[in-house]
């Protein structure tokens, strides 16, 4: 065998453990993505430990899920729009946001977030099952 096939066989075993690395460590990479927003979707935390802050929002008519998560994130009361879209479309209050004024909290969960917003459980009823004074 010569120098020069050795040195291509050399080079293309190389190139064929480099591309396979690489395609293992994506794989790895979205993996670990997508577990994250997986498990994220069903976590009943909110952004802050409790009592948090309350902060005032209103929903407007007709307005989508997803501006409702970007106003929510830009007040500080979720994490992730995109994970509140998410978890919005699978829980039982998808498509049962009502418009109107609500005072939310950032130690709310988004399905408790959702749960005042479709009208379900009242805004005074605090996370630990009480009355607020």
């Amino acid at each position: 065998m010569s120098v020069k096939k050795v040195v291509n066989a050399v080079l293309s075993i190389s190139f064929h453990i480099i591309i396979s690395a690489l395609v293992i460590i994506g794989i790895f990479v979205c993996a670990k993505e997508a577990y994250s927003f997986g498990t994220a979707i069903f976590s009943d935390r909110g952004v802050e430990e409790a009592p948090g802050t309350d902060v005032n929002i209103t929903v407007a008519e007709g307005a989508s899920t997803i501006s409702i998560g970007r106003m929510l994130q830009e007040k500080g009361l979720v994490e992730d729009f995109k994970l509140f879209y998410v978890q919005a479309k699978v829980s039982k209050y998808s498509g049962k946001i009502k418009p109107g004024d609500y005072t939310l909290n950032t130690s709310m969960s988004a399905e408790k977030m959702l749960s005042v917003m479709s009208g379900e459980i009242p805004e005074e009823i605090t996370d630990e099952g009480g009355t607020a004074d």
